[in-house]
């Protein structure tokens, strides 16, 4: 059902390979102590990461939704958002992708005040993505020793925010553009 969720708040968790959580519902991540790994590919529609840890060395497909106010997407492999998938980011405090690659395809929308700080990985917006820059909040990178970094292949577009979002060799994060860059 729409309002109905799966909270995980505590301990550590694993999703076996072909594992598939669907329904309109959320998986529903939050508390510090909380660490679900993949361990292999994973299908959920719907994610709300608030705090804790997704880890995995395999592919995590979100094809719905995914709602982020805190916490970390980590491991290796990639954490896709495909076609008509939609990303919400919001809140004061900073979400974190340590590792994985992000292959966004549908509309990632970056709001609230909390950086997107990125370690070692790549976030690809491709072509047919829309990553919509709705804060002045700043995507950096998380320590600096070996930059991630921003593909865009698709659409950057940067909306709503008044003021300067840094991201680029000031914040650590090589921006690679072959896409539309559309400041509003």
């Amino acid at each position: 059902a729409t309002n109905t969720t799966v909270l995980l708040t505590s301990y550590t968790h694993s999703m076996a390979s072909g594992a598939a959580f669907s329904g309109d519902g959320f998986l529903v991540i939050n508390g510090g102590g909380v660490t679900l790994t993949m361990d292999g590919a994973v299908s959920l529609e719907n994610l709300s990461l608030i705090s804790g840890t997704l880890n995995g060395a395999n592919t995590l497909t979100i094809s719905k939704a995914l709602s982020w106010t805190g916490g970390t997407l980590g491991g290796t492999g990639v954490r896709s958002l495909p076609v008509g998938a939609v990303a919400t980011l919001s809140g004061t405090a900073s979400k974190s992708l340590i590792g994985p690659t992000m292959n966004n395809a549908g509309t990632f929308v970056f709001g609230g005040t909390g950086e997107l700080l990125l370690y070692n990985g790549t976030f690809n917006n491709l072509a047919g993505g829309v990553f919509d820059y709705q804060t002045d909040a700043n995507i950096r990178d998380w320590d600096l020793a070996t930059p991630p970094l921003f593909v865009n292949a698709g659409t950057f577009r940067k909306t709503e925010a008044t003021g300067t979002s840094i991201i680029g060799s000031t914040g650590g994060v090589p921006f690679v553009n072959t896409g539309l860059v559309d400041a509003q």
